[in-house]
């Protein structure tokens, strides 16, 4: 006979994934939440924040080299010149960090 241990098993910690495992678990499931990579997914690891962290950043540059039409004025401002210089993940590692708990029941 099988012994079930959870009401839910999501598979992928993606935005869909982990809102799915979070509402499931609010209503009092039982819920597993299965990743083979980074938790949250395409999006916050190489996809829409890192490129908007890069856009975010490229805007605050812009606006220091053009402050002087302000009385603001900043020297040496401006982005890396190659792609491997400028490190969004650096700003994402707080979020990236999770650890994962299971009940001390369940064994992987």
């Amino acid at each position: 006979m099988v012994t079930w241990t959870h009401d839910l098993v999501v598979i992928g910690a993606g935005a869909a994934g982990l809102t799915a495992a979070g509402g499931a678990a609010r209503l009092g499931l039982r819920v597993a939440l299965v990743e083979r990579d980074r938790m949250g997914g395409e999006c916050l690891n190489t996809g829409c924040v890192p490129s908007k962290a890069l856009l975010a950043a490229a805007r605050r540059a812009y606006l220091m080299r053009t402050g002087a039409a302000f009385g603001v004025t900043a020297e040496g401002v401006g982005m890396a010149s190659r792609p491997g210089e400028f490190h969004p993940q650096a700003l994402l590692e707080p979020c990236l960090n999770l650890s994962v708990h299971t009940a001390p029941d369940v064994r992987p």
